[in-house]
């Protein structure tokens, strides 16, 4: 992720606050950790101990505009807001767990180092907020006709990867219905697989289409759970 960002001003053709176009300057970069995949080119499908999953630092370039001083930070498509995952490292666990045996509690320990890994209860509330989101945000409904996105079974995968969901894991309704919406949208990773004759082909064709509709949701991953402050709790 290691790049000069001195020119990307360039790259931003008009300013959200005031409309100027090409007034931005180059200010500075911060830095956030983040959790992401790392894949092999030459990986093969449940070869488990070939991927890994851990902090990196995302630089986040910050803009000023020169007409009317405000300043913009730069966020990459694959940055989740809702979340420490990045939007690969979602789908790709999001994949993982709904097509293997794996629980969530055995994802940290397949991917991650030891003494370096992410809490599996990060890792459900990332795929489970994204499930919420898929259900609630009436743009994901118009990608689904767009698609031609089913709930049927995808196509043969050639024993790529399993042809058919397993089984739901997740017990409760409410929970099974985000499970849902989450597998729907990754039918068509599976008919992907089929068709770029390859995992990390297809991998990189479903995340430039899951980039351009991400980047349009305000929050990707919903918060699942709300704090509400009892009445009667004690203030002092």
């Amino acid at each position: 992720m290691e790049r000069d960002f001195r020119s990307i001003h360039e790259e931003i053709p008009e300013c959200p606050f005031c409309s100027s176009t090409h007034s931005f300057e180059y200010k500075s970069t911060s830095c956030v950790w983040r959790w992401d995949i790392t894949i092999p080119e030459d990986w093969r499908y449940s070869d488990w101990g070939q991927v890994r999953l851990e902090p990196q630092q995302v630089p986040l370039p910050i803009m000023r505009c020169c007409v009317c001083g405000k300043r913009v930070r730069v966020i990459p498509t694959f940055m989740v807001e809702g979340t420490t995952l990045t939007l690969g490292a979602l789908i790709f666990l999001a994949f993982v767990y709904e097509n293997t045996p794996l629980a969530w509690r055995s994802l940290p320990e397949k991917f991650c180092k030891e003494g370096e890994k992410i809490a599996h209860s990060t890792i459900y509330r990332a795929v489970h907020g994204m499930g919420k989101n898929l259900l609630e945000n009436e743009e994901v409904r118009e990608l689904y006709v767009r698609w031609n996105v089913s709930t049927g079974m995808p196509p043969d995968t050639s024993g790529t990867a399993q042809t058919a969901w397993p089984p739901k894991k997740s017990q409760y309704p409410h929970t099974q219905h985000r499970e849902e919406a989450v597998r729907n949208l990754l039918t068509l990773f599976l008919c992907l697989i089929q068709e770029c004759a390859g995992f990390i082909n297809a991998f990189v064709r479903f995340m430039e289409q899951i980039c351009l509709l991400f980047s349009q949701m305000s929050r990707p991953a919903q918060r699942l759970y709300t704090l509400h402050k009892r009445k009667d709790a004690d203030t002092s």
